[in-house]
């Protein structure tokens, strides 16, 4: 067997162990709870929550509709990075409210301002360095090249999963 196997067998597991421990499940109920006390207080008119979660709905559709000329609009877009590592070649992307995770995905050219003074050894060493055990984002992406993929007849194509063109724009 190979490690892709033995990893989703070792996840499935991990998985099914999760939802039969009594305490995870209690601990994830009172979390569940906790949230629903939370906008009941702050939503006490049903009513108005109800008509909240209405035009919610309206916007998300209205947002879906408007979404490819949004992305697909765009001929390239700039973002800074985190630092790099230099034996795989990756850049270090943090997704913020100003740079989402879509900035390195969508545009067929992505530049990545990159600072020579992040760059590290290896991925072991930017994360104790940078102590992520510490926290990180919700998003969080090593890019190491543009998006490429092959299908059975080995036809390499680019830009399929993100970027066509990267550039690395590295400031001394």
């Amino acid at each position: 067997m190979n490690n892709e196997v033995l990893s989703a067998k070792k996840f499935q597991r991990d998985a099914f162990s999760a939802l039969n421990d009594i305490q995870l499940r209690r601990n994830f109920k009172r979390a569940m709870d906790g949230l629903m006390e939370k906008r009941q207080a702050v939503f006490t008119d049903a009513e108005e929550w109800q008509q909240l979660r209405e035009l919610g709905r309206s916007i998300r559709a209205i947002a879906l509709r408007k979404l490819p000329d949004l992305l697909f609009g765009i001929d390239a877009s700039i973002t800074t990075t985190r630092g790099g590592i230099a034996e795989t070649g990756s850049l270090i992307l943090w997704t913020t409210p100003n740079e989402p995770r879509l900035m390195s995905l969508i545009p067929p050219i992505h530049i990545a301002v990159l600072h020579a003074d992040t760059i590290y050894n290896t991925f072991w060493e930017v994360v104790n360095t940078e102590q992520w055990n510490s926290g990180m984002p919700t998003n969080a992406l090593l890019i190491s090249g543009p998006s490429k993929t092959a299908d059975i007849e080995q036809t390499l194509v680019y830009g399929v999963h993100g970027c066509k063109e990267l550039v690395v724009l590295l400031i001394q």
